[in-house]
């Protein structure tokens, strides 16, 4: 796999925006007029970064790589944790509160033209598109949403433009609103050591380890989910992301796994390995250069380079 795994991270993030097309290729065959002609165009614009990047693989001779770490791992069962989702509402509850009460104004409201309707319609689209995507997210977390900001904000505008009345109340609301949202937001960035924890988003912080005193400013390589071992420190080979290094370095039986892990080692070497998953014992027994190249510190599960 060698150092595919790096650049599979930044081909997936285009492929993400390049799925978009696909929502709206379909709110252009639904809401306009247009020809056999345009929609072949927005197929091709669909299809043709998605062609580019599997013959680039392919050429890279890491076309299994690609499958393997992006397109398969969608289907790919993924564990959220419960505290961190629940934060996550809580940070989203108002804009989204706020979204949806202007939905129903709009809606009770009625009086539009046909473009305004249309375009009301292609925002609730988006909407139930930005909803299915939460399916597809690798984690959760307040930045995956984005894709939802611009229905939620067309709604929302209605929501204190469509007041019939006390325009005053309108303002006043709305200015409560943005205080709500500028101090919630500001609770998640903060290391406030106060009782109130509401939306701090602790879960999707770098924590603090207990790592000895001497590993500080090093280049290291963590064996397991890091909790927080880089914090202090700089990675060293491609093999950052667990879920996506696992596969090589889980799998030295494997005559291809070797040869990748020995040359990334050898190109970028760790100073310190931290081994979690007891995985460096049958490294070493299928490589013995590496072996000769490590010797165990008197913490258990660490390694130093000689």
């Amino acid at each position: 796999m060698e150092n595919h795994i790096a650049r599979t991270s930044r081909f997936e993030y285009q492929l993400g925006l390049t799925s978009r097309n696909g929502y709206r290729h379909i709110v252009l065959l639904i809401y306009t007029g247009a020809t056999i002609r345009l929609h072949a165009l927005a197929i091709f614009g669909y299809l043709f970064p998605i062609a580019l990047t599997l013959i680039f693989f392919y050429f890279q001779n890491a076309s299994d790589s690609l499958n393997r770490n992006l397109l398969f791992s969608i289907f790919q069962t993924r564990q959220y944790n419960l505290n961190s989702f629940q934060a996550v509402i809580i940070t989203l509850f108002v804009p989204l509160l706020v979204g949806v009460l202007g939905f129903f104004r709009t809606v009770a409201f009625g009086r539009f033209t046909n473009y305004q309707t249309r375009v009301q319609q292609i925002m609730m689209l988006w909407f139930i598109a930005g909803v299915l995507t939460i399916t597809l997210m690798p984690y959760i977390a307040p930045m995956q949403f984005v894709v939802l900001v611009p229905p939620l904000v067309f709604f929302a505008n209605n929501f204190f433009l469509l007041s019939k009345r006390r325009m005053w109340l309108s303002e006043l609301l709305m200015l409560s609103v943005f205080i709500a949202i500028l101090t919630l937001q500001y609770r998640g960035v903060t290391n406030s050591e106060s009782g109130w924890t509401v939306a701090r988003l602790d879960n999707l912080r770098a924590q603090t380890t207990s790592l000895p005193v001497e590993i500080r400013n090093q280049r290291i390589l963590v064996i397991g989910n890091d909790e927080g071992e880089y914090r202090d420190n700089f990675p060293a080979t491609p093999y950052l992301n667990w879920d996506l290094a696992q596969y090589d370095l889980e799998n030295p039986e494997n005559y291809q796994s070797v040869i990748s892990i020995y040359d990334n080692f050898t190109a970028d070497p760790p100073k310190y390995v931290i081994d979690k998953t007891n995985t460096m014992t049958k490294i070493f027994k299928h490589i013995p250069k590496l072996a000769n190249r490590y010797r165990p510190t008197k913490t258990k599960g660490i390694y130093v380079l000689k």
